[in-house]
């Protein structure tokens, strides 16, 4: 039997039972750890104790652009501690300034994909080797993961997955770092919220990937909003983090795919994020890239908002 869709509206405003499956839809769909049966049976169990909790903890989660993972962590350790970190942050006056913008976004976009019958945002291999070890102990390295789908999501050319993949090999490894930074030639990308650092011979090679990932964009030849581009092209729903948007964003930028064409000082004035728009006739040019001895000036820049990509 089809589950009732829910109306958006305030937290307080649903039944008890409402908010119990809201709660329970952002702590099941949008976390990154699998989960054994008796600890969904406790959450559940938690939901019934002490529902305010796990909504404060939910909308810090939101707020720092994460899932429920911390959650789930806290609740195979050290829950009581996590308890009471949560409750001087819900208690802050940054908190309660922004709560109230908090709430409401959360609840749109968690309504959303609870009311849209979209499979849930799938894990890599390596994320669920690692989540299994949580619960099972030792490690499972030698695991085979087996992938049976039902539909062909595996398919598709842009995937939370398939960003996350890219921008963790794109990165530096730490045995590429000399007290921190790059020994090699590297390159930035801008994100919304965040820079990044890339490795540049690394992501030339994934050049042509990071493009086609980027193409799947809606509209993105007339430059849209940052915010709409959790769906690709054909209305699927890629992410539901803004955190994993920016990591697209930060690949477009180093490889000058996309770019922001408003200047970050006006941003507030269009809602607090960019328009993004997609370049084109660099596809086939070389990245510009800086030399290591220039990373202190560059990282400079960055802090300071003078960096310029094609400033050499």
């Amino acid at each position: 039997m089809a589950r009732e869709k829910l109306e958006i509206k305030k937290f307080s405003e649903y039944t008890n039972d409402e908010q119990m499956e809201i709660l329970f839809h952002w702590w099941h769909y949008y976390g990154k750890l699998p989960l054994s049966f008796p600890e969904m049976e406790k959450f559940k169990e938690l939901l019934d104790t002490d529902i305010e909790f796990v909504k404060n903890a939910a909308l810090i989660a939101w707020a720092r652009e994460s899932a429920s993972q911390d959650l789930v962590r806290a609740m195979r350790g050290d829950l009581s501690g996590f308890r009471k970190q949560i409750k001087e942050l819900a208690s802050s006056k940054e908190f309660k300034d922004i709560e109230e913008f908090l709430e409401s976004t959360f609840i749109e976009e968690v309504v959303r994909t609870y009311n849209n019958p979209e499979p849930s945002i799938p894990m890599s291999d390596e994320q669920l080797r690692d989540g299994l070890a949580e619960i099972f102990g030792g490690t499972i390295d030698d695991a085979n993961i087996v992938t049976i789908s039902m539909n062909e999501e595996e398919e598709a050319v842009l995937t939370s997955d398939k960003v996350h993949k890219i921008y963790r090999e794109c990165l530096f490894k730490e045995d590429e770092l000399v007290n921190g930074e790059p020994s090699a030639d590297f390159t930035i990308g801008e994100g919304v919220r965040s820079n990044a650092v890339f490795n540049a011979e690394r992501l030339a090679k994934r050049k042509n990937d990071i493009i086609a990932m980027i193409d799947e964009l809606p509209d993105i030849d007339s430059g849209p909003s940052f915010v709409t581009l959790c769906f690709d092209k054909h209305g699927r729903h890629w992410t539901g983090l803004h955190s994993t948007m920016d990591l697209l964003m930060q690949l477009g930028t180093a490889t000058e795919v996309i770019t922001y064409p408003l200047p970050r000082e006006l941003w507030p004035y269009i809602g607090g994020v960019p328009l993004v728009l997609r370049v084109h006739g660099k596809e086939n040019e070389s990245l510009v890239t800086h030399k290591p001895k220039e990373f202190k000036k560059v990282r400079s820049d960055l802090e300071n908002g003078r960096y310029k990509k094609d400033a050499k």
